[in-house]
């Protein structure tokens, strides 16, 4: 050819020598030559430690003598050239320096046999005849599999978090080529696999570069529900078509409340429960617990306190006392205990008090005079418990017989003189306690008095 070009699209350039870096091959003509020469490789890129071959491809009508391999580095200067002569058996160009051990050749292809992550962004090209440059080049992508994630935090192996609160966990991956993507997955074993529910959340991702390659820090803001109780939580990455690694796994331990606050004793029902004046009793609380495989079991999630000095659930009953107090499941309990709570009132049930006496409404003592014949005097036994005493709750007898079988004690046609002498007014009750388990008590207390029948002097 006569031309002092090169045709390219319809336009002439004046240059001794073109270099496209395309992806794929152009044929290209050069002055002085016949010919076109391209490049291409055997993979677009290549996992590190692998081999990758070259191929070189020429286009004339000139007799091909020579092929040569130029790796002309990543924007920082040549690194080798490698020369392969013909006719074949073609035979290698000895040029000082050259590690032959790094790479295998035939006539017209260039095999590296160990391609390292020094290679990355090389860009290669060849020669025919040593006229004749390729029209394109290959630039080397070394891919460098990750080797490890880790879930880095919590550091934990359980993670304890209120249900509806949000907790962070952190995955990093080890350096690699190109950059990693992580994923995030919730299982149901203790073994991270990608067949769990895939975690959508919108979860950022920190790429870091070192030596050439680049780590990823992923971070999940994940917020629990009750129903992630006893779930694992873990990532896996990849970087290398579906070559994923598998990070470690998170149990999920979450605390939420029952759906029923606790039952009292199984006093639930009772709204204010009675203990008997001086007796020792425990009270529990307790609570139906929602467990896996829908089973439902009862269990102590805590001891109702009530004395006030918090003595292990006991509480002793005083006279005239009513406190209030409250079966609470506290947060640091179990998991399954908390913001639930019931409320009972304990009060003292007492004997009755040591009766007293009052004639038409006033209070008097032991000794009482009452004018003979007088109708309209009567004499009434007080007395005061809990619970109180009914009228029916009262006896007066005299000398061993019975007068009156309520608290008021009168005389038909009014006192006489024989009706003088001593009294006494008794009042019996029971006291029943809540707790039917326990015995109810009944209790009788008595008081003399001392009738005087006054006489009328006309």
């Amino acid at each position: 050819m006569t031309n002092t070009g090169v045709k390219f699209k319809s336009t002439y350039l004046k240059t001794e020598q073109i270099l496209f870096l395309l992806d794929r091959p152009i044929e290209v003509l050069y002055d002085g030559a016949d010919g076109s020469v391209t490049i291409d490789s055997s993979a677009a890129t290549v996992p590190e430690g692998s081999s990758l071959t070259f191929t070189c491809t020429y286009t004339g009508n000139e007799h091909l003598f020579a092929i040569r391999w130029t790796n002309n580095g990543n924007n920082s200067g040549r690194k080798y050239d490698i020369t392969i002569q013909k006719p074949e058996p073609c035979t290698l160009f000895d040029e000082p320096g050259l590690n032959k051990t790094l790479f295998t050749y035939t006539c017209l292809t260039l095999t590296i046999l160990n391609v390292t992550r020094d290679y990355q962004n090389d860009n290669f090209t060849c020669q025919a005849n040593l006229n004749i440059n390729s029209g394109n080049s290959v630039i080397v992508r070394v891919s460098v599999p990750i080797s490890t994630v880790d879930l880095t935090s919590p550091t934990a192996a359980n993670v304890t978090v209120n249900a509806g609160s949000s907790q962070k966990f952190t995955c990093r991956t080890s350096g690699g080529f190109p950059q990693p993507t992580v994923e995030w997955y919730k299982t149901s074993s203790s073994n991270c696999t990608r067949n769990g529910v895939k975690i959508m959340n919108s979860i950022p991702s920190s790429p870091s570069e070192s030596n050439g390659l680049i780590q990823v820090e992923s971070s999940l803001l994940f917020t629990t529900s009750s129903s992630d109780n006893n779930l694992w939580i873990c990532c896996a990455a990849s970087n290398i078509n579906s070559q994923w690694k598998l990070s470690g796994t998170k149990l999920l331990d979450v605390r939420y409340p029952p759906p029923n606050p606790p039952v009292i004793d199984d006093f639930n029902t009772i709204p204010h429960y009675q203990m008997i004046e001086n007796m020792t009793e425990r009270v529990l609380a307790e609570i139906l617990l929602p467990v896996l495989h829908g089973a439902v079991t009862m269990a102590s999630c805590q001891t109702l306190t009530l004395a006030a000095a918090r003595s292990v659930g006991l509480y002793s009953s005083q006279r005239g006392v009513t406190k209030t107090r409250r079966a609470r499941v506290m947060p640091h309990m179990r998991r399954d205990c908390f913001n639930k709570q019931h409320w009972t009132s304990i009060s003292c049930v007492n004997p009755p008090s040591t009766p007293e006496f009052k004639v038409d409404g006033t209070p008097v003592g032991i000794a009482i005079s009452i004018v003979k014949d007088d109708s309209d005097q009567t004499v009434t036994c007080h007395s005061f418990g809990k619970p109180n005493p009914s009228e029916n709750d009262f006896t007066w007898t005299k000398e061993s017989a019975v007068v009156s079988s309520n608290s008021v004690l009168s005389w038909t046609g009014g006192i006489r003189i024989q009706d003088g002498g001593s009294y006494k007014c008794t009042v019996t009750t029971t006291m029943t306690p809540s707790d039917t388990s326990k015995t109810p008590v009944t209790t009788e207390v008595s008081s003399d008095v001392t009738m005087d029948v006054l006489c009328k002097f006309l």
